[in-house]
């Protein structure tokens, strides 16, 4: 017989066989590995394939095989455009050299179903369906001697036309939006639920090992409706008095004991599908032909149970969707999903959610099936500008039609939640938010539907394509991925013709449309359109989450950054406001400003608006109140350490008679220079050994030095570069010793006076000795050097005279032993380097609302800021280049000021910014 069998969409696989593109309708199987075991004990992994037309079980090791009459698996060889068994069973025989390959397999044109419904032309099925359509049901139940009904009509009658849960009216209550229900046809049976169970005196068929098996399909429906006859008036449904019963006057389903061969059941089975008689064969009941194809008759039919559960409401509704019209949109030729699980009419009607069975929540029909149901009535956009588009949680969901450059082309785009019926799509898909679909209806003219993924007739665009490289469900292998196809602001938000996947139309020819998602995915979302020939009369868009933010705050400038509005034409120009007056106009490229001239610690209020290219401007730009810093951070820096060493000194003074220059690369006779240079009034300026840098000459040319102190032996400062400095009309005067403990008493005795205290650093290192020499040059306290373990007899000689010392680092730089030898000590030491100058700072500065900061991993900058530190009175603190470190954060608190030495390869913005959030 012709007939045509209508699939259950479901996760394609690589194993489909290849359908005849023109006729084939035949559901795909649920490829799912299960254990199949031989009547002789021998157990395997296999996986169904194919369709009812033509289906087969594939091994681990990708053997074909099929069942035989006796029970046992064999594998099967190819006979014409079918498969049959060979005589060797799987497992048990060796492989015979006629056994099916499985790409030989795939390549099969199987037999012709009989021609499909016509599809709805929805161009002349714009109108929405009244609310609270009702269509006449009747479902029997089909039993036979040996397989009976397992399920009770109360449980039947729940499935079908229940109002909650997973039933096929609470189905397409919510798809429809309460547009189309289904009622039990009117019967004689008892209860007149529409719910009637016959009885074949016969034993079950097994049409899926029949040689006919649409001979047998057929023969079931027959007996069935003949055998329902006595419990169901025919002539009732007839509404237009012509003889014979469409679909539409009635639905009628065939549900046979026994197991579903597409869920992967075998022996007493049956594959759904739809279908229809012959008029020929079709049964006359009541004076009218039921089923018949010629006068728009039809039917439905599966197996009652999915293994060892109750078929689900996927295969039901699915099947339903084809007895209202709709076709497939999986890829019968098996080498691509179609639209996957996106669509009930595709694998969506296999979804389900938190383990529940297989089907239990298939997903919502695609906007276009909606649309030739009447189910939706889809805006034709005309302008280009802003859209919202909303789930189907709102009285009206919005569905948005985009025509094309090509009449037969156009795009739907919908949005999709996670809620309802769609929770199926929780287990399948990374996110919820906007579906974007391709349509061309002259694919379906042209009977090819969705078998070329190349060319599909309904396709969704995968938002994930530009990530990939390529489209997910156009793949012909699939393992239950985790899909990424929707749109959304804060994910893929771009469609147009330079994307992936691209808004080009099939030609390859640009389509005129681009679709921009601004809003991060809800039930509400909006999107920026644009469409061939459509007109801007809008002004550029803001997403819901547009920002504008603040960065780089200091205390008297600001970097302000914000979101970029999105507009068809182009956007031209962003103003930015400042208290509520136009601060400047920026080119429609930028998205940042500086803003300089700031108050120190005061509010602002900023906002920014968008202009596009035909003069259009927004509103309702972000807006942002914020506050400059109360702190201020100043910079001193040059391009190298002698640059940054003469720039502190210009800082510290217009003028001195007397310059003291130290080693620049190496810090063990610069450690006590800063009390004396203090003394002296003098800056420490720095110099290479052989070489005397030119920044130094500058800086001491425009001190008008008269003399320079050289700290350190001829190693330290050279004899060229010693003339060098006398070249500059400098009298030369050097402090040198045996070692840097001689040099450090040197310096002392240098001083001069008799002080009561001296401070005590460990010789080998700078941190410490640096921390302190603010503190000491204020004072008029020198800086004695000693050993870990002892106390040089340079440094011995110099404490002859001093009462008390103040001892710089703990013991592991400084032990107990010398702690012990020195003159009335007192210890300032913390866990490490950063610490013991943040005790420093404690001790000697509570109060000081000024700090000086350098990093803690280089001496040079400190040094030369010792000097400047000790004249303004403020602690000198140390940082790591890039973090301040808890124990300098402490240390701060109730600092406000804060001085810099060196640039950010030493010290770098990050540290900056953070002293100004502090």
């Amino acid at each position: 017989m012709k007939r045509s069998i209508y699939g259950i969409g479901l996760l394609l696989c690589s194993l489909f066989m290849i359908f005849g593109v023109n006729e084939a309708n035949a559901m795909p199987a649920l490829e799912e590995k299960q254990e199949l075991v031989q009547p002789s004990g021998e157990a395997f992994q296999a996986s169904l394939s194919g369709s009812e037309n033509l289906s087969w079980w594939t091994t681990g090791d990708e053997a074909v095989i099929k069942m035989g009459a006796d029970h046992y698996w064999y594998y099967a060889q190819i006979v014409g455009q079918s498969l049959q068994v060979t005589n060797a069973k799987y497992g048990i025989d060796d492989k015979p050299s006629d056994a099916a390959e499985l790409e030989e397999v795939r390549l099969l044109q199987p037999k012709e179903g009989m021609k499909q419904k016509e599809i709805p032309n929805p161009e002349e099925q714009v109108d929405l369906l009244s609310a609270g359509k009702q269509e006449n049901t009747l479902v029997l139940l089909v039993e036979y001697t040996d397989a009976k009904i397992a399920y009770s009509d109360a449980e039947w009658r729940n499935r079908f036309f229940g109002m909650e849960g997973s039933t096929l009216n609470h189905y397409y209550e919510e798809v429809s939006k309460g547009k189309l229900g289904f009622k039990g046809a009117t019967d004689a049976s008892g209860s007149n639920d529409g719910i009637v169970k016959v009885t074949l005196p016969k034993a079950h068929p097994r049409p899926e090992t029949a040689n006919n098996s649409d001979s047998t399909y057929s023969q079931i429906v027959k007996e069935a409706l003949k055998a329902s006859n006595a419990k169901v008036n025919y002539a009732q449904f007839d509404q237009n008095k012509d003889g014979s019963l469409s679909s539409e006057e009635l639905h009628i389903v065939t549900i046979v004991a026994g197991g579903e061969a597409s869920y992967g059941d075998t022996g007493k089975v049956v594959w759904g599908h739809m279908s229809s008689l012959y008029e020929s064969e079709a049964p006359l009941l009541d004076g009218v032909k039921v089923g018949s194809y010629q006068t728009g008759g039809s039917y439905t039919m599966f197996g009652e149970k999915h293994g060892g559960h109750m078929a689900t409401v996927g295969i039901i509704a699915h099947e339903m969707g084809h007895d209202l019209g709709l076709p497939d949109l999986y890829d019968t030729d098996g080498s691509s999903q179609g639209v996957g699980i996106h669509s009930l009419m595709a694998s969506g009607s296999w979804t389900t959610h938190n383990g529940e069975d297989q089907g239990t929540y298939p997903t919502h029909l695609d906007p276009w099936s909606k649309m030739v149901l009447g189910f939706v009535r889809p805006i034709d956009v005309q302008n280009n500008g802003a859209y919202e588009v909303t789930s189907f949680k709102a009285e009206q969901p919005s569905v948005l039609k985009l025509k094309t450059t090509d009449p037969s082309e156009y795009f739907l785009i919908e949005n999709r939640q996670f809620t309802g019926f769609d929770i199926g799509l929780a287990d399948e898909v990374a996110a919820p938010g906007v579906a974007i679909w391709h349509i061309d209806e002259q694919q379906f003219k042209n009977r090819q539907n969705n078998n070329n993924e190349a060319h599909k007739a309904v396709d969704i665009e995968e938002a994930n394509e530009s990530r990939l490289g390529y489209p997910e469900l156009d793949q012909q292998q699939v393992f239950r991925l985790y899909y990424d196809h929707y749109f959304s602001g804060n994910g893929y938000d771009r469609f147009n013709s330079s994307t992936a996947p691209t808004s080009k139309v099939y030609s390859g020819a640009s389509s005129g449309v681009s679709v921009t998602v601004l809003d991060p995915s809800s039930d509400a979302m909006t999107v920026s359109v644009k469409v061939p020939q459509g007109e801007d009369q809008q002004p550029p868009l803001w997403s819901k989450n547009a920002e504008l933010t603040a960065t780089m705050i200091k205390n008297d400038r600001l970097t302000l950054n914000w979101s970029e509005a999105i507009d068809d034409s182009g956007v031209a120009s962003y103003v930015v406001y400042k208290n509520g007056s136009v601060l400047k106009e920026v080119d429609g490229s930028m998205r940042k400003l500086t803003v300089q001239g700031l108050a120190t610690d005061k509010a602002y209020d900023f906002k920014v608006e968008a202009v596009d290219k035909k003069g259009y401007a927004t509103s309702n730009g972000p807006k942002l109140n914020v506050s400059t810093s109360a702190n201020t951070v100043e910079r001193i820096e040059g391009l190298n350490r002698f640059e940054t060493a003469a720039n502190v000194s210009a800082r510290t003074y217009d003028q001195a008679e007397t310059v003291v220059i130290a080693r620049g690369l190496d810090f063990p006779d610069a450690l006590s220079g800063a009390p004396l240079a203090y003394q002296l009034k003098a800056p420490i300026l720095l110099s290479k050994t052989n070489e005397l840098p030119t920044e130094t000459k500058k800086e001491i040319a425009r001190l008008k030095a008269k003399k320079a102190i050289i700290l350190g032996g001829e190693n330290a400062i050279s004899p060229t570069t010693e003339k060098a400095i006398k070249a500059l009309g400098l009298e030369v005067e050097r402090i040198s010793g045996e070692n840097r403990y001689d040099t450090s008493a040197k310096i002392a005795k240098r001083m001069g006076g008799d002080p009561e205290k001296a401070i005590i650093a460990y010789g080998l290192n700078f941190p410490d000795a640096l921390a302190i020499a603010p503190y000491a040059a204020q004072q008029g306290f020198p800086i004695l050097l000693v050993n870990k373990d002892t106390i040089p007899s340079a440094t011995k000689l110099a404490l002859k005279n001093i009462e008390e010392t103040i001892v710089i680092g703990g013991e592991s730089v400084i032990t107990q032993k010398v702690y012990s030898n020195l003159p009335s000590p007192n210890r300032i030491a913390g866990d490490n380097r950063f610490a013991t100058a943040a005790k420093v700072k404690t001790a000697f500065y509570p109060g000081a609302k000024t700090a000086y900061l350098a990093t803690g991993f280089g001496f040079a900058d400190a040094l030369a800021g010792s000097v400047l530190a000790a004249k303004e009175g403020a602690p000198l603190l140390l940082v790591k280049s890039d973090e301040l470190p808890p124990e300098t954060v402490e240390a701060i608190k109730n600092v406000t000021d804060f001085n810099l030495l060196g640039g950010p390869s030493a010290i770098n913005e990050k540290v900056e910014q953070r002293l100004y959030q502090k």
